[in-house]
């Protein structure tokens, strides 16, 4: 398990930049954008959508950074996302005041960052947090994010063996969104995503970005069609 640099020292392996465009992935293919897209949702409602520009990652947070290996490594540059103020959006009073007592219990939040091998996540809130993404090991009930511990949410060599057997025609387009629900069970069957009090979309942008290259969407989209042709064919 890749541990965090303010919480653990990691070697930082060397990094290769923008790799040609091939037909398939290279076998020494290095991930070298190490930045996200984090998008913060109150009931359904976005108010924040950042591009995390720190190799760092970010927190996402209310109050204060958690102190870590400062005396040690200096200074976090992790960047930190707070969360908005309820009334920045929309909800009755209820819900409001719901929200407001679950952000008390989201200081020093979860830290997110993207390493050479993954994205990974660590919990230091008191707070409930819980998760879905490619990793998970349930689609169908709550993956609890335990706290203090590192869990990794995305396996890049998975990625990239997936995105290979999909453009050889092997296989679906791969998995890299990931979802955070906070103080509320998720996933939950019985009660839609639109309706939980606090939740965070994260996407890694090396993975978007290999998606566009590769035009996935439009070879996902032609693939049915062309099986429809090869099957007539051999009729």
């Amino acid at each position: 398990m890749r541990e965090h640099m303010y919480c653990e020292l990691t070697e930082k392996n060397p990094l290769i930049q923008n790799p040609a465009p091939i037909t398939f992935l290279s076998p020494t293919l290095t991930i070298s954008d190490f930045r996200m897209q984090v998008v913060l949702l109150y009931q359904g409602q976005r108010v924040m959508k950042v591009a995390t520009s720190s190799p760092d990652g970010c927190f996402i947070l209310q109050g204060r950074v958690p102190l870590g290996n400062e005396r040690i490594y200096g200074p976090c540059t992790a960047q930190q996302l707070s969360f908005p103020s309820p009334s920045s959006v929309s909800l009755p009073s209820c819900l409001a005041e719901a929200m407001n007592r679950l952000l008390c219990h989201l200081e020093r939040g979860v830290l997110l960052w993207v390493a050479p091998d993954g994205v990974f996540i660590k919990r230091f809130c008191q707070g409930r947090v819980y998760w879905s993404g490619p990793m998970a090991q349930h689609t169908d009930r709550p993956n609890k994010l335990e706290r203090e511990k590192t869990f990794k949410l995305l396996d890049i060599a998975t990625f990239l063996n997936e995105l290979q057997s999909c453009l050889q025609g092997k296989g679906h387009s791969p998995s890299y969104e990931i979802e955070l629900c906070f103080g509320e069970e998720y996933p939950d069957p019985n009660v839609p995503k639109t309706r939980k009090l606090i939740m965070a979309q994260v996407v890694p942008l090396f993975a978007v970005e290999l998606m566009q290259r590769f035009n996935v969407e439009e070879i996902q989209e032609k693939r049915p069609i062309l099986t429809s042709k090869t099957e007539e064919e051999k009729m």
